[in-house]
């Protein structure tokens, strides 16, 4: 798998990379704002998963480096 770096914030900016809690769950997923419908969509990097709209989550870190293994 991949090794990626986090910073810890709860606050995200369109497109980012967040670590997530939805009721207790931890995930992480690039994040879109979807502002005509007042959610926030998670977008999966894998095309086997859909993505997820929410009216609240908690953000609890942004990622600032996605290091690949070979």
């Amino acid at each position: 798998g991949d090794d990626i770096l986090i910073r810890q914030q709860n606050v995200a900016n369109e497109g980012d990379i967040v670590v997530a809690d939805i009721d207790g769950e931890t995930t992480i997923k690039r994040i879109h704002f979807d502002d005509a419908n007042q959610l926030v969509v998670l977008l999966p990097e894998n095309d086997q998963y859909e993505p997820q709209a929410y009216k609240q989550i908690e953000i609890q870190g942004v990622a600032v480096k996605v290091m690949k293994s070979l």
